[in-house]
């Protein structure tokens, strides 16, 4: 299993930052490792909610299925991720700060079968793949406050 962390602080108030992220198909406009994302119903976000994402690393692209797990607005959302090659579960804890939101990210990776054998090769593009995440979702967050 692979784990990244990232922490950032944007100007938006807790609640717009944790509607815009806990409505998970807005990935697409902030996170450059997702191609698409849709939710197939039309309800609201809410636990066991699912996001159908086409994703892409190293220009392989694959599809996830991400359901959200934990809603406990507006302080904490987990999302689980399954693929072909790839499990994921997405933790993001938000705390109101003086001038706007932090926003605590941790991802758990664990690759299936042969990608397994992989994983030590591409560590490092994998942390950098989660630092512009973090950074594409702090942009679009500075624009909502």
């Amino acid at each position: 299993m692979i784990q990244l962390k990232q922490t950032i602080t944007v100007s938006a108030p807790i609640e717009i930052a944790f509607d815009y992220v806990a409505q998970f198909d807005n990935i697409e406009n902030w996170d450059p490792g997702v191609v698409s994302a849709k939710k197939p119903s039309t309800s609201p976000a809410e636990v066991g909610t699912a996001f159908d994402l086409v994703t892409t690393f190293k220009g392989r692209e694959s599809e996830m299925t991400y359901t959200i797990t934990t809603l406990d607005k507006p302080h904490r959302l987990v999302l689980a991720g399954e693929g072909e090659i790839l499990s994921a579960v997405d933790s993001l804890e938000f705390s109101e700060t003086a001038t706007g939101t932090e926003i605590r990210y941790t991802a758990d990776l664990t690759f299936k079968g042969l990608a397994k054998i992989g994983t030590l090769f591409v560590r490092k593009d994998l942390d950098q793949l989660g630092r512009d995440a973090v950074n594409g979702l702090k942009t679009a967050l500075d624009t909502k406050n």
